[in-house]
């Protein structure tokens, strides 16, 4: 296969999007710091740089977000490269993927509200919010609130409210209205 990168541009203005012309992966990986990427061998990579504010890996894309000392211009040709580089050496993206801990797995011992959140954040909303370089995790549900945490370029995206009220609150209250409200944390 020949792989080739695109880079767009995301709602964040300090974050890029490094689109693959394949799927490459079946879930959204968000790493915000170099001790996060264990299991990541690109990440690791991309956090080489000290720059680097979290990789946000999923589907068929990887999302850099990046710290406002430096220019995009300097910066993103560099990145397309050592990832396509990746790819095209055939490197692991994943060593130990069965270790991953996911938030936002459903497990057995969740109430069923709980589980109702998880299986909306994991087939609606994670993969819209990926779409520009974010992701969401769920943190806790209790009485009433839900908590979440805002991931990648939605962390310090300038719509990051909207996204928060206007998208996933609204959403979640829509199926599921004994939740009260939507908080990041």
């Amino acid at each position: 296969m020949k792989w080739t990168v695109v880079i767009e541009k995301s709602p964040n203005p300090e974050t890029l999007i490094f689109r693959l012309n394949t799927n490459f992966c079946d879930q959204v990986y968000t790493y915000n710091n170099v001790s996060d990427c264990d299991n990541s061998p690109l990440a690791q990579k991309l956090f080489g740089f000290p720059w680097t504010e979290s990789v946000v890996i999923g589907f068929d894309r990887i999302s850099l977000s990046k710290q406002d000392w430096v220019d995009w211009d300097v910066v993103a040709e560099p990145l397309r490269e050592i990832i396509l580089e990746h790819f095209e050496n055939q490197q692991p993206l994943f060593v130990e993927i069965q270790e991953f801990d996911d938030p936002n797995a459903i497990l057995p011992t969740d109430s069923l509200i709980v589980q109702q959140i998880k299986s909306i954040l994991k087939k609606e909303i994670r993969p819209s919010v990926a779409l520009d370089g974010g992701d969401i995790a769920f943190v806790s549900y209790e009485n009433y609130n839900l908590k979440v945490h805002m991931k990648g370029a939605c962390s310090s995206c300038p719509s990051k409210s909207i996204t928060l009220k206007n998208g996933i609150e609204s959403r979640i209250k829509q199926s599921i209205p004994e939740v009260q409200s939507v908080q990041a944390l």
